[in-house]
């Protein structure tokens, strides 16, 4: 008996061994396929060298189930008779409840299936370049987790940025770090050391015998004459030389207050409203003087923006004005920021109040607008044109505009957004999606494209309108001028 253990030992451990190894090569041929196809599409949608995916995952152990069938009938073996007939060597006995039905169906013929293991976790982890723009690398995120059907709280994906180098700049790197090494080795010796320190304790000297003498001072001036002590600290609000009628100028209307309580002109005059401060300029004719008094106390961009709409003469009025530093008139200055507001705060309308509650509007709704001011007032129409950017607007665009908005749009939200779009503005976006991105949108829209509801597509049309809105404020790119009115 203990012969026959010994030969099924090795057996066993044969079976473990193929086992553990057809576990371990289904999980690196796993890993290897999940990881190229996070890789590739990343790498084909955002450019290469920006992520390095890696997948990782846990599978259970792969093992035999065995199904007996029926009784087999090998050749050379005699089935006995009965079972009184069973015959067993001398000197051993023979128990009565040994049950001899039993080894006369003995043995069974079997079939032996291979049971392939399954996915117990998902662990991603993907480096993204420090350089690359982190809103990116969020719906790169959104993008993996779609693509290799992560289910959460059971798999993992975990982002982090590193420096990515090429050739060359690994090389500069390395040759910087060398010189760090050298100098270290070169200057931080002992008698350097030495030297330091020596430099850093009289260093603390000096600043001790300065902190006695400036504690002494102050005793003795605490202990004069209260006249003697010195001047509070002032501050003169820094204005310009009101015009002769004005009857502003003179040493004497200086305005002098306390840091702490200096006032602000002006201060009313926001983002929100500086586009009404521009109408008030032109509709009330006002004089470059007091143009340029209100556009010295602007913050340095509002005030850049309201120059910006005047001609070159007024501009270079202005600048001298502003080179020119003065003292104003303070009830001048009253009357004239009293004049503004009460005009601000009457103004109704205008192109900022037209933006502000047309964001809130459908592109839908702006479409019927648009046909109904069309057909009965071109003028009105002309306007609310100039005003209005729908989605069906981006056929305008260059082809490499185009591609800068695409690149940060999120593609589920894109798809969404496609919906429901113009023939001609369906096919400039596709000529400028490349294969992978024109496979997941289609994929996307054959799945849900009838269960999206329409609201659900004009907040996706309003996301990518926000993101156009947003490159333009930026400069990168130009759509409004495009759009034929």
């Amino acid at each position: 008996m203990k012969f026959k253990s010994y030969l099924f030992l090795p057996l066993f451990i044969f079976c473990c061994a193929t086992s553990l190894s057809a576990a371990t090569s289904d999980e690196a041929v796993l890993e290897q396929s999940l990881s190229q196809k996070a890789q590739q599409t990343l790498d084909r949608i955002y450019g290469e060298r920006n992520f390095v995916v890696d997948v990782d995952v846990d599978m259970t152990t792969p093992k035999y189930e065995v199904k007996y069938t029926e009784q087999s009938k090998p050749r050379g073996v005699t089935q006995p008779k009965k079972q009184d007939e069973i015959n067993v060597l001398p000197g051993y006995p023979v128990l009565k409840n040994l049950a001899p039905d039993s080894i006369s169906k003995l043995p069974f013929d079997s079939i032996t299936t291979y049971v392939r293991p399954t996915l117990l976790k998902t662990r991603v982890k993907i480096v993204v370049n420090k350089a690359f723009s982190k809103s990116q690398a969020g719906r790169a995120r959104e993008m993996v987790v779609e693509l290799l059907g992560l289910q959460f709280p059971r798999d993992t994906i975990e982002i982090t940025y590193k420096t990515f180098y090429d050739a060359d700049e690994l090389r500069q790197v390395k040759a910087a770090k060398q010189e760090t090494t050298t100098f270290t080795q070169r200057f931080l010796i002992p008698s350097t050391m030495v030297t330091l320190g020596l430099a850093a304790w009289f260093s603390l000297l000096f600043l001790a015998f300065m902190w006695v003498q400036s504690r002494s001072n102050a005793k003795q001036g605490r202990g004069g004459d209260a006249a003697a002590a010195p001047a509070p600290n002032v501050s003169v609000n820094p204005n310009f030389e009101m015009p002769e009628s004005s009857g502003g100028g003179g040493g004497a209307a200086a305005v002098v207050q306390s840091d702490h309580a200096i006032k602000r002109y002006f201060d009313f005059i926001s983002e929100n409203n500086v586009d009404e401060l521009l109408y008030l300029i032109r509709s009330e004719n006002m004089s470059v003087e007091n143009i340029s008094i209100i556009v010295s106390f602007l913050p340095a961009r509002l005030g850049a923006k309201v120059m910006g709409e005047l001609d070159l003469q007024n501009q270079a009025t202005i600048t001298t004005n502003i080179l020119s530093q003065r003292v104003v008139n303070r009830a001048y200055l009253d009357k004239l920021e009293g004049r503004v507001r009460d005009w601000l705060e009457c103004l109704v309308g205008g192109k900022s109040s037209f933006v502000r509650l047309f964001t809130y509007v459908s592109g839908e709704v702006k479409k019927q607008l648009m046909g109904v001011l069309g057909q009965t007032n071109r003028d009105a129409y002309r306007m609310f044109r100039e005003s209005v950017v729908i989605f069906d607007d981006l056929k305008f665009l260059s082809d490499d505009e185009l591609k800068l908005v695409l690149s940060e749009s999120n593609i589920e939200l894109l798809s969404t957004a496609l919906v429901s779009v113009e023939d001609s503005t369906q096919q400039k976006i596709n000529s400028n999606l490349n294969q992978s991105a024109k496979e997941m949108i289609r994929q996307y829209l054959d799945l849900k494209g009838k269960t999206i509801s329409k609201r659900d597509i004009e907040a996706a049309q309003d996301y990518v309108i926000n993101i156009v809105n947003k490159l333009e404020a930026e400069g990168k790119i130009n759509l409004r001028s495009k759009i034929s009115v």
